[in-house]
């Protein structure tokens, strides 16, 4: 299941790397990318991830590997607002109630896909997915749950003759983004940036929707936490992946584009000499402006307490001169 977020993006690079280093003759498994269009998907991520998908099309022929990138969808009467219009569902609640639309728009189209690649093909296969323990705690726990002792693969839960493995369970985020900024000068395989993913990222640690049926506890979760939600959802607060990048993300990338460069010592050093003059004028102009504040302020402060004398003097309180009585 290919999402175009960090954790999907890690596995298809992977898993597209793998096929590269196998020799031709051992390639005679199609392998099936599959992401999911519910036809409510924000813009800015359904252009990237439709990108994403001609790219990975035209890098496999061009590569010779057995690699099928497909979008699928829901059908037309039982999209979003077929079912909301049209049957009248209530839309999903912060509480978790009416979490209709992950399954008829997201995991049934993913599901019906992969039962119809098991029919053609005749065998059983295994479902790739990008969770990871590290999401969340939550995740953690669902994940657990579902492992089997001593084994990689487990059976799918709704479909028969179908397995899943969790290839990067066990990796951090910042090894996630490791993977997709350090290797290969942040390209992926298949000719895009992984910049450009980066510039979707409000905040590097939200999951990603559910895939061809993977539930939590017998409920599918809805996706309102995820980082690429519907732009209709009536789940989320804040459509994060509209946000500026974090700190961390913008240093990481930074760094990214200072390595590519090939930036050398001498010009690090001049801009170092620069930068150094300039931190020295502003603490100069600084100090000067604060002298400047402090000796307006005594003046002010002398010339109320001169006033204050007068008019106390007038009244028999203290002495009309010199310093004021204590």
């Amino acid at each position: 299941g290919y999402s175009g977020g960090k954790d999907s993006t890690t596995v298809v690079e992977l898993v597209y790397k793998m096929l590269l280093g196998l020799d031709p003759d051992d390639r005679h498994k199609n392998v099936y990318i599959v992401s999911s269009d519910t036809l409510i998907e924000n813009p800015l991520i359904k252009i990237y991830l439709s990108k994403m998908n001609d790219l990975l099309g035209q890098a496999a022929d061009r590569d010779g590997l057995p690699i099928k990138s497909a979008m699928v969808t829901p059908p037309p009467n039982n999209s979003f607002w077929a079912n909301v219009i049209g049957r009248g569902f209530p839309t999903p609640r912060m509480n978790g109630t009416f979490g209709w639309c992950t399954d008829r728009l997201k995991i049934n189209p993913s599901g019906e896909y992969i039962q119809r690649v098991i029919n053609e093909e005749g065998k059983e296969v295994v479902v790739l997915l990008g969770v990871r323990k590290a999401e969340s705690i939550a995740r953690k726990r669902r994940i657990e749950g579902r492992e089997l002792a001593n084994r990689l693969l487990n059976r799918h839960e709704t479909i028969q003759d179908a397995y899943v493995y969790n290839p990067i369970v066990e990796l951090t985020t910042d090894d996630v983004w490791d993977v997709l900024l350090r290797c290969d000068g942040g390209r992926t395989p298949w000719g895009s940036d992984n910049s450009e993913l980066v510039s979707l990222y409000a905040d590097a640690d939200s999951g990603e929707c559910p895939f061809a049926g993977i539930h939590a506890g017998g409920q599918t979760q809805s996706c309102g936490n995820s980082r690429f939600g519907c732009w209709v959802c009536t789940v989320v607060k804040e459509d994060k992946s509209l946000n500026g990048l974090p700190e961390t993300l913008r240093l990481i990338f930074a760094h990214q584009q200072y390595l590519t460069a090939g930036v050398s010592k001498e010009q690090i050093d001049k801009v170092y000499i620069k930068v150094m003059e300039s931190i020295d004028t502003v603490i100069t102009a600084m100090e000067r402006k604060i002298d400047s504040i402090y000796q307006v302020a005594t003046m002010d402060t002398i010339a109320k307490a001169n006033a204050l004398q007068k008019i106390m003097g007038q009244d028999g309180y203290v002495k009309g001169e010199g310093p004021l009585k204590h």
